[in-house]
């Protein structure tokens, strides 16, 4: 650390014999009692060991300031973009993964990361989980904007919304997504309202969206309600019955016929 010009004794003002000699570390102690000024620093660095003097004091009085460690808590300048990156990695873990409930350190394992730096973005398994949850809600937005596009009648909004999940099935994780949401809330109730809230309910809001703006649709909220419970859950069990269950092994289902037939009883059974 080096002493300001400002600091230096002009001659023109006389400041030509020293004030002050710093000595060591005691020099912060010095200024903050003020038992020194800088003023009095000033004059006192006019020859050059009585500088040399008061750098060395500056360098021992501040060792070790710039080296600190950053304070617990405390959070780098880029920390929820580097947040963002690491849930999306683990996000995809989630929803690719074996169907068990991860440990913190299989996350870690995943994201090539500890579980420190996991409990730093995250703070513990359950707030990692959440915020899983929510991220997978956000990436199924596009898809409930365009299930809750109105249809010019009921039988073709339950066309349009079979289509729309079959392809979700096969391509967009709809499977994965619910059953991670499942496994997790069902053995953690803080888990559980996130799925409810993040995934299953803006699911069946989309539905429900849908059919209030269709002609001869359902005109009542318990209506929308049920149309939209009834709507998705075969599509639920169905998926999980083949794709994670094994069913398409052993009592495969023929999907295409099955929803073809759920479409004209729903059809039937809630048009106004």
């Amino acid at each position: 650390m080096s002493v300001p010009e400002e600091w230096l004794p002009d001659p023109a003002r006389g400041e030509q014999n020293p004030a002050y000699r710093p000595s060591g570390p005691n020099l912060i102690a010095d200024l903050a009692c003020g038992w020194v000024t800088w003023h009095d620093l000033r004059i006192s660095t006019y020859d050059r060991s009585a500088r040399r003097g008061l750098n060395s004091a500056l360098d021992d009085a501040f060792e070790g300031t710039e080296a600190m460690p950053r304070p617990a808590g405390a959070r780098n300048h880029d920390f929820e973009e580097k947040r963002a990156a690491l849930l999306n990695v683990l996000t995809d873990f989630a929803l690719s993964a074996d169907l068990r409930r991860p440990s913190l350190r299989q996350f870690a394992m995943a994201a090539q990361q500890s579980e420190p730096t996991l409990r730093h973005y995250f703070h513990d398994r359950q707030g990692l989980v959440v915020d899983i949850l929510e991220n997978i809600g956000l990436r199924a937005t596009l898809l409930w904007e365009m299930v809750s596009t109105p249809s010019i009648s009921p039988a073709a909004a339950f066309e349009e919304y079979f289509r729309i999940s079959e392809a979700g099935m096969k391509l967009g994780g709809f499977t994965r997504a619910h059953a991670f949401g499942l496994i997790e809330g069902l053995a953690d109730e803080v888990a559980g309202q996130a799925y409810l809230a993040k995934v299953l309910e803006p699911a069946l809001k989309a539905i429900s969206d849908k059919l209030r703006d269709t002609p001869g649709g359902p005109t009542t909220e318990t209506g929308l309600r049920a149309a939209a419970l009834a709507t998705l859950s075969p599509m639920l069990v169905m998926s999980l019955h083949q794709e994670l269950l094994g069913g398409a092994e052993y009592t495969p289902i023929d999907a295409s016929a099955t929803m073809a037939s759920l479409q004209g009883w729903l059809s039937k059974g809630f048009s106004a």
